[in-house]
């Protein structure tokens, strides 16, 4: 073979040589962006309680000082759909809303973000101060943006920013006066004014498990007496004023549909709206002609029957519904004893447990696009007397027959139809105002959803996964995925069960989940803690978990490691009192 074809052979060989490097090169490359995909579509970052507070305080910064006082915000998290602005507004108004005009809170941060202003909800100052006072004092229970401590503490809860916010955002925070800094010190100040949505509308809208509804609704109370009659005068009702001029009318009910047994129920005029106030009996007292309101007709002076119990349902100056329940002596109770009714809609196997204004928007709005805010309320009394009702063995009888006879034609004369069909008009075109086009049924129905998927439903390895920050298509291990390269060292070296449950695929209750939410989310953000100091407010956090779990030895462990990290004077006597009680 010649030189010059033993040269021709070597380029070809080279040729082939880099042909097939360059097919092995293009297909490393193509795996590596199935790779790429693959790892796109397993683990996916979304915003956390950390976007939302960044969010929140850049729209404050671009606000004037004397505004940023009356603003208050409310992150939709990842799972929210295009619906929730309508529903917050919906429950907003409905807990909150003291004056004549619907506010609608305004979106931004592409939808994520919703801007409420406590001067369109409240337009009195007074009411404006109060109404931003339980806002603010929610954060003591916040699990998302602050750090809530167990209520076993040995010391008050308090309202203390989340070290995983705190950690990102410090020079804002310090700038618009939320934190100060001392050295390595820092100084919580007052509560961010952000809160996650479905959180906010499960408080704002029940009385049991730290709602403050109640506490919105005394917003509006005025006068004097009981707190039933202070609230209805705050709504411009004087029941027994409206009862002594003829202005309150009654039906009775032969069966509740609610309740299943006998009922009374008042209409009353005021100088906003109507009122209406169910009279209800316990199971054990239905043997009981002494209470029974189909046997004690004739109301008293103040125009009250008997009863045990009361629910009314009050006409807002927005045109949405209030709601309490009250007890014979009129205090308002968080909620109606079982014997009188419970909340059927509350999905099992949870505790029904039937309370305001939850239950009663299930029950009056949600289960029927005809109810409307109230439920038919038929006046069989009236029937009967239309029949020649003998009245004589009316137990609550004064005075004689004859005139007995007029006074239960006058009270019992009404038709609630009417009256119902005017304040439905009036709740359905408010609803419809404040979300934008919705009916009251869809609107009542949206909200509960939401208030019942947050309180209600467990949450799962993945949801967990997306609370603090990273969703997943198909990795059911994507919490390990997410915390093993966060590994567990300093405060965090003994893990709550709580943690190890959701790593190995078990759903825990929501309550559970918020314990530890704080810890999972500092430990997603920033992985291995630095050794000590500043994180003394998520070591707070890992020995308030002790407390409550009655563990003293590792309580007082870490609440020394606490007082090393050089704390501020708030958690340094927080940590020097879990030791007294340690040594107990």
């Amino acid at each position: 073979m010649s030189d010059r074809e033993r040269l021709e052979n070597l380029e070809q060989r080279v040729g082939q040589l880099h042909a097939g490097l360059l097919l092995v090169g293009c297909l490393v490359l193509v795996l590596l962006v199935f790779d790429l995909v693959d790892a796109a579509e397993k683990l996916q970052q979304v915003p956390t309680p950390i976007s939302a507070a960044t969010w929140a305080l850049s729209d404050l910064a671009a606000h004037h000082p004397q505004r940023r006082a009356q603003l208050r915000y409310l992150w939709l998290p990842p799972w929210a759909d295009d619906r929730w602005p309508a529903a917050v507004a919906y429950g907003l108004n409905t807990a909150a809303g003291t004056s004549h005009l619907l506010h609608q809170p305004q979106s931004f941060a592409g939808g994520w973000m919703l801007r409420v202003d406590l001067a369109q909800l409240a337009h009195r100052a007074g009411q404006r101060r109060a109404l931003a006072k339980v806002w603010d004092d929610l954060a003591r229970d916040d699990p998302y943006f602050h750090v809530r401590l167990s209520d076993r503490d040995p010391t008050p809860k308090a309202a203390i920013i989340s070290p995983a916010i705190e950690g990102k955002l410090e020079a804002a925070l310090v700038a618009l006066g939320y934190v100060r800094r001392e050295g390595r010190n820092y100084f919580t100040l007052r509560p961010l004014p952000v809160y996650r949505a479905d959180w906010f509308l499960s408080k704002i809208l029940s009385t049991l498990n730290g709602g403050v509804y109640y506490d919105l609704l005394r917003i509006l109370s005025t006068g004097e007496g009981s707190e039933e009659e202070q609230i209805l005068a705050g709504h411009g009702i004087n029941e027994t004023a409206s009862f002594q001029i003829g202005g309150s009318r009654r039906v009775g009910l032969v069966e509740s549909q609610v309740t299943g047994k006998p009922r009374s129920i008042v209409a009353l005029r005021g100088f906003l709206g109507q009122g209406w106030i169910t009279e209800d009996l316990t199971d054990e007292q239905l043997g009981d002609a002494r209470v029974h309101p189909l046997l004690n007709l004739l109301p008293d002076a103040n125009g009250q029957g008997k009863f045990a119990a009361r629910e009314g349902i009050l006409e807002r100056a927005n045109g949405l519904h209030s709601f309490y329940l009250s007890d014979d002596a009129g205090a308002l109770v968080d909620e109606a004893p079982a014997s009188v009714a419970t909340d059927r809609t509350v999905p099992p196997p949870h505790t029904q447990r039937l309370q305001p204004a939850i239950s009663c928007l299930r029950c009056h709005s949600a289960l029927s696009e005809s109810d409307e805010g109230l439920k038919p309320a038929p006046n069989d009394i009236r029937l009967a007397l239309g029949r020649r009702l003998d009245v004589l063995a009316d137990r609550a009888e004064r005075g004689e027959q004859a005139d007995a006879v007029a006074r239960l034609a006058d009270l019992y004369a009404g038709d609630f139809r009417r009256s119902f069909a005017r304040a439905r008009d009036d709740v359905a075109e408010a609803t419809f105002t404040v979300t934008g086009g919705l009916g009251v049924q869809a609107a009542t129905q949206l909200v509960t959803r939401i208030c019942d998927d947050y309180l209600y439903r467990s949450v799962t390895t993945r949801q967990a996964a997306l609370e603090i920050g990273w969703r997943s298509q198909s990795d059911p291990d994507v919490l390990h995925a997410v915390l093993d390269d966060k590994p567990v060292a300093g405060q965090f070296a003994v893990e709550d069960g709580i943690v190890g449950f959701l790593r190995e695929g078990l759903a825990v209750r929501r309550g559970d989940f918020e314990r530890v939410y704080g810890e999972l989310l500092y430990r997603a953000t920033y992985g291995t803690p630095p050794a000590g100091g500043g994180d003394y407010r998520a070591q707070a956090q890992v020995v308030a978990r002790l407390v409550e779990a009655g563990d003293r030895r590792q309580a007082a462990h870490h609440a020394e490691l606490g007082l090393q990290m050089r704390p501020d004077a708030a958690f340094q006597k927080y940590f020097h009192e879990v030791l007294q009680w340690s040594a107990r």
